[in-house]
């Protein structure tokens, strides 16, 4: 039986609910979304979501840069950037300002809707910059504001004083944080709010993996930190990249690698595979959905979110997920979910 699937109200009246998904440059931001959509599903079923991609941002934030800009950007994704902890990095004073784009359709709030909804790592301050008018505006035409599943890059106070700040103005109708501290700092500014999980942890409900004709393998996935030495006894390496535009040349360089635009490609190799080592926070929540053990080398407060399922550990040595606790945080959360988007 599908998660949820007993409690469904098939009286329930239709509510539209418009998803403003995330920019694909890395695809742990789309198992995000994926996530967040099926739990919407299972909480309201009778629903009619409307996706709206944030990849436009993304691609008029490019294009605007002059190159001095380019080249901060292009820093901080690349060896600079890696030298220094995902926290310091956004520490640092921005050396520009984030305005608006004059040209940039502002699709998600044309459309008329009842639910707009925001997931992921969004309480800081570039998607702040970039989602904030168009959420002003939902505001304006009485939309109720969700963020599922979220949190934060930082917690510096700073960041705190961003968020508390853009959500005293937004004052959301619901909150559903993915750590305790997001949950903590931010639950009183909304009108309903659930100390939840990651909405990735939800992609186990609607994808089905395949069944592999292959040796037993491990995936290593390292786009951060340089890969470790884990000592593993495998006959079959596989090497997974979460960034599928501007890949570096040196992520083509070894055998067996995954580099995708697809979110079924990494859920399969995650799903098959007998351990997963990463440096990717979303890599280890989809690997761990699929009851498959990770090891996640990265230091960075938005590993936190395992800290909510048991998963402390994690950046100690190779863990299991337990799989009743984790369904039952689902389920929480779906019940919470179920309440809000009731009409």
């Amino acid at each position: 039986m599908t998660l949820g699937s007993a409690n469904l109200d098939h009286g329930a009246k239709m509510v539209k609910i418009t998803y403003l998904r995330n920019w694909t440059h890395n695809m742990g931001n789309v198992f995000i979304d994926l996530g967040s959509i099926q739990s919407l599903k299972m909480a309201a079923p009778q629903s009619k979501i409307f996706h709206v991609s944030g990849t436009p941002i993304r691609l008029f934030d490019r294009h605007r840069y002059t190159w001095r800009r380019k080249l901060v950007s292009e820093l901080a994704d690349g060896t600079i950037g890696r030298l220094m902890s995902h926290e310091k990095w956004n520490q640092v004073k921005e050396p520009f300002t984030l305005k608006p784009h004059a040209n940039l359709l502002d699709l998600g709030s044309y459309i008329k809707t009842d639910y707009a909804v925001l997931s992921g790592c969004v309480f800081y301050r570039y998607p702040i910059s970039r989602y904030k008018e168009t959420l002003l505006k939902l505001k304006k035409k009485n939309v109720k504001i969700i963020f599922n599943g979220v949190g934060g890059a930082t917690y510096s106070e700073p960041e705190l004083a961003i968020v508390k700040k853009f959500l005293t103005e937004i004052k959301p109708y619901a909150l559903v944080s993915r750590d305790n501290v997001a949950f903590e700092k931010y639950h009183k500014f909304a009108e309903h709010s659930h100390n939840g999980i990651d909405c990735a942890f939800f992609v186990n409900d609607f994808f089905q993996p395949a069944e592999f004709d292959a040796p037993d393998y491990v995936v290593l996935t390292f786009d951060k930190h340089p890969e470790p030495n884990p000592n593993l006894n495998s006959k079959l390496i596989i090497r997974a990249h979460h960034e599928p535009y501007d890949a570096p040349k040196e992520y083509f360089e070894k055998p067996n690698t995954l580099i995708s635009d697809s979110a079924d490609d990494y859920f399969n190799i995650y799903a098959n595979a007998k351990s997963v080592y990463t440096d990717r926070v979303h890599a280890c929540v989809v690997a761990l959905s699929f009851g498959t053990p990770c090891r996640l080398y990265n230091s960075s407060v938005r590993s936190l979110l395992f800290e909510r399922v048991g998963l402390e550990e994690i950046n100690k040595k190779l863990v299991y997920a337990d799989a009743r606790m984790i369904r039952k945080e689902k389920e929480k959360q779906i019940a919470f979910l179920r309440e809000i988007l009731t009409p």
